[in-house]
């Protein structure tokens, strides 16, 4: 797997990714680990450290992340990853 950043969700606003909702607005990000650039993957987590899904990253759109992939499932992790590198 390749190491990658995480976004942080604030508690109380991992609610809606739960239920599937691909966005992630700049608002409920608690915080920003590692130095993603602009269309990066990142790791979702919500305050505890759970891995919510991985999506794509954006800091200067209200849309922080587009989540791509809910869960934590590590073949999802590696298809995500080999897709990426493809690219």
């Amino acid at each position: 797997m390749v190491d990658r950043a995480s976004v942080v969700v604030r508690t109380g606003r991992e609610r809606s990714i739960g239920l599937g909702h691909p966005w992630i607005l700049s608002g409920s990000v608690e915080r920003v680990e590692g130095q993603p650039a602009a269309g990066d993957l990142v790791r979702v987590l919500d305050a505890q450290g759970r891995v919510l899904g991985h999506g794509d990253y954006d800091p200067n759109s209200q849309i922080r992340v587009r989540v791509l992939a809910f869960g934590e499932s590590r073949k999802l992790d590696e298809d995500l990853d080999e897709k990426w590198l493809l690219q």
